[in-house]
């Protein structure tokens, strides 16, 4: 059995491992990687190297795009619960090659970020804490809902096993020289077009997540034969075909009139994480009871992985959203 090493030591051991695989090519640093605000991660940061190459982006996002952050702390859990050093150094250099691959069209992406007749058909919306991100977003295009910022990214990937997006730099954006309250308008089309909404009774959804993926969970498309299933708690789940980022859709257009006429009610959104939010006709529950339920669901999602601490009302009648914090 091999002899357990400190955290420092099977850092370096991880660096020495991948600078000898990939060689000169690409760059390892050990840098502290900011997941939001006041979730600061250890990583281990693999990026490819472009010396005096006219084919290397010339773009801000150049290190988010190109380069894949192995986190230090949960390989040393994994390593101090048993895993083999050599398991992990070969999970590590799989996902680096992976995530390489990518690399071309992730460039590619990466160019068009200056061109937005090049870019905005992969423009999206994604949401994300504003609490938790306040010093984050000084840098970024979003707007504000709550405590809910709806932030620009740009698609780099979606693929059957990878998905990766990049933010779009607020000083990046204003060069397009368009109107960005239109642009935020397009991309949330765009995502409700790229990832279509789901609505599943909560208790199918525990018992057939996958079938999210299946478009007879799309309320909003009129060929889906979507039916309604009622749930006997009262509680249904919105999320998107990918479960990833599947609070925004929610929000996007014609979304919140459309679960009124289904639920033919008011009703209340509990974002439960980034990548869904719970639903309740009104009168099902009391706000105090949807907070004890939303904060019995915090110990499982990660600080970056959070949302809201509001509750929102949807009026049927008004067309109104108000948010409860």
């Amino acid at each position: 059995m091999e002899e357990l090493v400190t955290y420092k030591q099977f850092i370096d051991k991880l660096r020495n491992g991948l600078g000898t695989v990939f060689g000169e090519e690409f760059s390892t640093d050990l840098m502290k990687v900011n997941k939001s605000d006041d979730y600061v991660l250890d990583a281990v940061v693999i990026s490819k190297n472009y010396p005096d190459d006219a084919d290397a982006p010339d773009s801000p996002h150049t290190v988010e795009a190109l380069s894949v952050n192995l986190y230090t702390e949960e390989l040393y859990a994994e390593y101090k619960a048993g895993a083999a050093f050599g398991d992990i150094m070969f999970r590590a250099v799989s996902s680096v090659e992976n995530s390489f691959g990518l690399a071309d069209w992730t460039k590619a992406v990466v160019k068009n970020l200056f061109s937005f007749e090049k870019i905005k058909a992969q423009l999206i919306i994604r949401g994300i804490s504003y609490d938790g991100n306040k010093l984050l977003l000084t840098r970024h295009v979003y707007r504000r809902l709550a405590d809910i910022a709806f932030v620009l990214y740009a698609m780099a990937n979606d693929s059957e096993h990878s998905m990766a997006s990049i933010k779009v730099g607020k000083e990046l954006a204003e060069g397009w020289g368009v109107d960005l309250e239109k642009v935020q308008d397009d991309a949330l089309k765009n995502t409700s077009i790229l990832f279509p909404p789901r609505l599943m009774a909560i208790e199918h959804f525990i018992l057939h997540q996958k079938d999210a993926k299946k478009n007879t969970y799309n309320f909003m498309d009129p060929h889906s034969n979507f039916k309604m299933m009622r749930s006997l708690t009262e509680t249904y789940v919105l999320t998107n075909d990918h479960q990833i980022n599947g609070a925004t859709a929610c929000f996007y257009p014609g979304v919140l009139e459309k679960l009124a006429r289904l639920f033919r009610s008011n009703f209340y959104i509990v974002p439960t994480s980034i990548h869904e939010v719970m639903l309740h006709p009104a009168g099902a529950f009391t706000i105090d009871e949807m907070r004890k339920k939303a904060k019995a669901q915090q110990p499982l999602v990660t600080p970056d992985s959070f949302l809201s601490h509001a509750v929102f009302l949807y009026n049927k009648d008004k067309g109104t959203l108000t948010a409860k914090l």
